[in-house]
């Protein structure tokens, strides 16, 4: 066997092993956790954040990866702004965005603040956000 590749096998084992718990604490601990943000409207002529929430995280994890409901539809041009406080990493999501992430967001850094951002950002002259 070539020792790069040990090394390179050996280096993503640590990792895996690294993140194998934090995502089995956070699945079992966020179990029925349920955030709502809207219905909202925005009778405005520009996009705007109607609605957003704080979540506060474990001071345990070091990561997180958010889980959504689905069926949730948002109207054409709205979507969910998720911020790491951290590191400030952003995801957006339109309906069509959360179905091809099945149902999930990246990991966010939370090591730091433990915290992240959600915001619903909803496109003009918009209802049922």
């Amino acid at each position: 066997m070539n020792t790069r590749f040990m090394v390179a096998l050996l280096a993503y084992a640590v990792v895996l092993l690294g993140f194998v718990p934090t995502r089995a604490i956070a699945r079992q601990q966020c179990q029925g956790l349920s955030i709502q943000l809207g219905p909202v409207a925005n009778t405005s002529g520009t996009a705007a954040v109607l609605a957003s929430h704080t979540l506060t995280l474990d001071p345990a994890w070091r990561s997180a990866r958010l889980f959504f409901k689905s069926g949730e539809v948002l109207p054409a041009g709205s979507y969910l702004r998720v911020t790491s406080l951290d590191d400030l990493a952003v995801q957006n999501f339109t309906s069509s965005e959360i179905g091809e992430w099945r149902h999930t967001s990246a990991y966010f850094n939370t090591a730091t603040s433990h915290q992240l951002l959600l915001e619903l950002v909803c496109a003009p002259h918009t209802s049922a956000n």
